[in-house]
């Protein structure tokens, strides 16, 4: 069960990895069906849906709402189950929309079980699903297993708003209402991606309560980092790029670096290191803070920022305007520039935690810098300073001072010459493929239920 069938451009969130983890289940053998609320836009990967004559019914605040059914089947052979409702698309807001769109999700869900051939695990994956995960667990006529991939600032939602949808029975003594730390509770097995000594914040704060309750699950808690999808992170089968390349014929990622600076008109210059940083509002707002530094350098910055309303954008556009040969700042999801801003940089600038992008990163040739103790960090090596060993950059402490450093290296790294173009063919080696975690979920779901390794 995802919250969306399609992946979000550069999110290692329970869309990608969904997607990636039931195709490489399917490799190993097993039959899988994944669950997902129907696209509110036409998706051209999305072809021979069949709607369900009988659509699912479900009371939902003292009303009966109508869930359309949608089957189809992937070129991998992956099953789609698609539920069609108008609320859904509030899957993501916060507030009452919200909530009545994760727990119509949630009834939705719990009926298509009910009525469906019998799952041996039911995997549910994000915080969107959170609320039918616990909805479900909580009927213990399934094997549940959750998936948490962020901590931080976890959905919350008043008693009142509980009430409207019937699901006062799910307050916490608080008389709040979290789906995160319900999931957590009550899944069978719980997994996360992120680092086992990340899990030590403390204090009174909802994300501390999310990192104690994960602990108290020991036994029943599955470290799982994920990999890397090769069908949508590929340079010799990107079709993005303005170039392909490999390890062995690598001259397509200096094309690739030259073609984007001819179109956002910075000097075409293959000696000066090129840094580029995909982010959203919060991860802008930290890289905003080192461009002030880093444009006053011989360097070229180009940043694409997610969100376009984010605050440090007009600071940022600002900056660009005073250093255009220096700094270009792009603005939206689009899919196509992350990629080629991944394959044209030297370096990546991760300002937040998107181990996606790091892999990615490894793989297009562009060494990544992140912060260590994060989910992008475990996949990080330090290189040494004569970067003979290491496979990218990690600074210490959440500052604009250890980030800022970090970039530092970065350049000073590129600048070594020969020894970087080695580094460069290593990181492209890098191996991040699902299969192993996809070894690691199909562990965990024989532990939540009788089943078979494939």
């Amino acid at each position: 069960m995802t919250p969306s069938l399609t992946p979000f451009p550069v999110e290692a969130g329970p869309a990608e990895a969904s997607t990636a983890l039931a195709k490489s289940l399917r490799n190993l053998g097993h039959r899988v069906s994944l669950c997902a609320p129907y696209p509110d836009e036409p998706d051209a990967a999305l072809t021979g849906l069949a709607r369900r004559l009988d659509p699912l019914l479900v009371e939902l605040g003292g009303a009966t709402e109508r869930v359309n059914v949608h089957d189809g089947r992937s070129a991998a052979g992956v099953e789609w189950t698609l539920l069609e409702h108008p609320a859904l698309i509030d899957l993501y807001e916060e507030g009452d929309a919200g909530l009545y769109a994760q727990a119509l999700l949630g009834r939705a869900c719990s009926a298509l079980l009910a009525r469906e051939r019998a799952f041996d695990a039911v995997h549910f994956h994000g915080e969107e699903t959170a609320l039918a995960c616990a909805m479900i667990a909580l009927e213990r006529r399934l094997s549940t297993i959750f998936s948490a991939y962020a901590l931080s600032a976890p959905l919350t939602f008043s008693s009142a708003a509980a009430k409207r949808v019937g699901l006062e029975t799910l307050l916490d003594d608080s008389g709040k209402l979290c789906p995160l730390l319900l999931a957590v509770t009550h899944a069978r097995r719980v997994s996360t991606s992120a680092p086992q000594r990340a899990l030590g914040v403390g204090g009174d704060s909802r994300e501390g309560a999310i990192a104690r309750a994960l602990r108290a699950r020991a036994g029943e808690l599955a470290v799982v980092l994920g990999g890397l999808d090769a069908a949508s992170w590929n340079p010799l089968t990107d079709s993005h790029l303005f170039a392909r390349y490999t390890p062995l014929d690598s001259g397509g990622k200096a094309r690739n670096k030259a073609m984007l600076q001819s179109e956002l008109k910075l000097d075409i210059d293959p000696d000066v290191a090129l840094l580029g940083a995909v982010e959203s509002a919060v991860g802008g707002a930290r890289l905003e803070a080192i461009a002030q530094e880093l444009v006053r350098t011989d360097v070229q910055l180009v940043i694409q920022v997610l969100d376009e309303d984010a605050e440090c954008v007009d600071r940022l556009i600002a900056l660009s305007e005073r250093m255009p040969h220096r700094l270009k700042v792009r603005l939206g999801d689009s899919q196509m520039r992350a990629h080629r801003i991944l394959a044209a940089s030297d370096a990546l600038l991760l300002a937040s935690d998107k181990p996606t992008l790091c892999m990615a990163a490894q793989r297009y040739g562009t060494l990544p810098v992140a912060r260590r103790n994060t989910a992008a960090g475990e996949f990080i090596v330090d290189i040494d300073p004569k970067l003979a060993s290491g496979n990218g950059i990690l600074y210490d402490e959440r500052s604009t001072e250890a980030f800022l450093a970090g970039a530092r290296r970065a350049i000073a790294a590129f600048n070594r010459g020969l020894p970087f173009e080695k580094l460069r063919t290593r990181l492209m080696r890098s191996d991040h493929s699902w299969e192993r975690a996809a070894r690691a979920f199909e562990h965990l779901y024989m532990q939540a239920g009788n089943i078979q390794a494939a």
